[in-house]
């Protein structure tokens, strides 16, 4: 099957269970591979066969910068929705890192991923 692959995109938000986490933004990584046919926009160059890569961005972009979240499986669970209401798309799979979790007083990165296929 053909993807759309996202490789990594960086964004600051305000997610995490406990509120000093979400006192102050904190860069979120966002890494995506979006299950598409390619086929016809292969054969044809026409982008009207395919999709606008630009929505897959800001759909990530909105919902790190704009919403909360408690928890990164939520986070996640949302980015892979907004994105497997377009049309197109069979499956996402999206790994979500947050870069400065804190453990024990030291920051660390924590990533959740999810794959989740239209219809189910």
């Amino acid at each position: 099957m053909d993807k759309i692959i996202f490789p990594r995109l960086s964004f600051l938000g305000r997610h995490g269970y406990y509120e000093e986490e979400r006192r102050a933004a904190q860069p979120f990584g966002v890494s995506l591979e979006i299950e598409l046919d390619l086929c016809a926009a292969a054969a044809t160059d026409d982008l009207g066969q395919s999709v606008d890569y630009a929505y897959f961005y800001h759909a990530a972009r909105r919902r790190v910068e704009e919403t909360t979240c408690l928890l990164l499986e939520t986070l996640a669970q949302n980015i892979a929705g907004d994105i497997l209401a377009r049309e197109k798309v069979r499956a996402v799979k999206i790994t979500l890192t947050k870069e400065q979790a804190l453990f024990d007083g030291k920051a660390v990165a924590a990533a959740v991923s999810l794959e989740r296929r239209k219809g189910e």
